[in-house]
């Protein structure tokens, strides 16, 4: 799943997922393939509403909030570094 996008595919591969995708934990598989197979019966993209409140959307947001946390502390850390320069 790509966490910014909320876009489903069904790869099963770690490394055959492109970089941005997040493989979805063994607790969601099911959810996720559900939510595949639905979509793909009604002609229809497998996308998951990141607004919403279904574990998979949650998930997602718990996984873009690691990845901005560790790029705002990375921010505080050059600041800092630039700061104390003096």
């Amino acid at each position: 799943m790509d966490p910014h996008t909320g876009h489903l595919m069904g790869i099963f591969d770690a490394e055959m997922a492109p970089a941005d995708y997040e493989i979805v934990p063994r607790d969601y598989e099911k959810l996720a393939a559900m939510k595949i197979r639905i979509a793909r019966a009604t002609g229809h993209e497998p996308i998951v509403n990141m607004r919403g409140n279904s574990p998979l959307a949650k998930w997602g947001r718990g996984k873009l909030k690691d990845k901005h946390k560790a790029k705002h502390k990375a921010k505080i850390a050059a600041a800092s570094r630039r700061k104390n320069r003096k």
